[in-house]
């Protein structure tokens, strides 16, 4: 036994311009670190940290600084994993 159902077809009447989804724009943001401090990245959990620019054995946010980190001289996106309490103290 068939059963009756509604069928969709791909044509459409609409012309190609307004067929085209259009992707939300993202802006790339970069995070603006101060001159006085130090960017650090979690080699394991790739989380940006933050410590002042003359420390290397501490984080802002009170963590040590292991061989699990590595000094960041790039640039960071505004979406990338960082350290909420590193970068709240950022400007003190």
């Amino acid at each position: 036994m068939l059963e009756q159902g509604h069928v969709t077809t791909d044509s459409s009447d609409s012309s190609d311009s307004e067929r085209q989804a259009f992707a939300p724009v993202v802006g790339h943001y970069l995070i603006d670190v101060p001159v006085d401090k130090a960017l650090w990245q979690n080699c394991n959990s790739r989380m940006f940290h933050l410590s002042g620019a003359e420390h290397v054995k501490v984080l802002l946010c009170g963590r040590r600084i292991t061989a699990g980190f590595k000094r960041h001289q790039g640039e960071v996106r505004y979406d990338s994993a960082k350290c909420k309490l590193c970068f709240r103290l950022k400007d003190s």
